[in-house]
């Protein structure tokens, strides 16, 4: 799933304020129910099935944070660890919390040991002490697709994103400028392809007539101006300099 889930009428999942709901795919269970689920999972070693329980857990206790979670598995002697790991978000991702929240900072993980397997490579995004891993754990979450507009880094417009509105970016211009999307059809950077009001372009198309098998520069057809054509006469747009209705010697120099 992705984006900001809310079944409110208004608004699109980019300016949704509710928080996701991505469990949503997680069956609904009682908690004491899926606690028990939870503590035969962890007496039979079953790392898929705890884990499956505990999202159940987390699903039936809204108010419940990672760090009291942790607290419990440890006084109940699990065999499980949660861990808040450092995560460097590239621009298309973002962290969401355990219950929708856009606040977190860390990115959970389910281990059964003390020490995580491969502790030593990811030794630099794990707590230096038990005591911070809990306090970690009330801001920690997991990894999902940034659905806003906007610069992941300060979440505001990119100032140069005006400039270069209606061309094609590459992926590596898009995480030069910081913009999230673009469409594939209008060129538009505020919303995705399959958002787009506009009918579908056919990119492979000559720009001249509009069909296929050939470039504009071969095309046979007289040329026609689009809206974006510019007149090298007066500077105008929708026509060419032979076409322009500004004679040339009428233009102040």
């Amino acid at each position: 799933m992705s984006g900001w889930e809310d079944s409110a009428a208004g608004h699109s999942k980019v300016d949704c304020t509710n928080p996701k709901n991505y469990l949503a795919h997680i069956k609904e269970r009682d908690l004491e129910e899926a606690w028990d689920l939870m503590k035969q999972a962890n007496d039979d070693d079953d790392f898929d099935e705890f884990k499956m329980h505990m999202l159940e857990y987390i699903k039936a206790s809204p108010n419940l944070t990672l760090d009291e979670l942790e607290s419990a598995f440890r006084t109940q002697e699990f065999r499980y660890y949660l861990y808040a790991l450092t995560m460097d978000v590239t621009y298309d991702k973002c962290l969401v919390g355990i219950h929708g929240q856009k606040d977190a900072k860390y990115l959970w993980s389910l281990n059964k040991s003390a020490r995580p397997r491969r502790s030593k490579a990811i030794a630099h995004r794990l707590a230096a002490t038990p005591e911070e891993n809990l306090e970690r754990l009330k801001y920690a979450g997991t990894l999902e697709d940034e659905v806003g507009p906007f610069c992941h880094q300060c979440k505001g417009m990119n100032t140069s994103v005006p400039a270069i509105d209606g061309l094609r970016l590459t992926r590596e211009q898009r995480r030069a400028t910081g913009v999230i999307l673009q469409c594939t059809n209008c060129l538009g950077l505020d919303h995705r392809l399959r958002d787009c009001p506009l009918p579908r372009k056919n990119w492979d198309a000559c720009r001249n007539c509009g069909q296929e098998g050939h470039r504009s520069t071969e095309c046979e057809n007289p040329r026609v101006a689009s809206a974006d054509t510019e007149c090298r006469s007066c500077g105008g747009k929708g026509h060419f300099s032979k076409e322009c209705p500004t004679p040339f010697h009428s233009l102040t120099i």
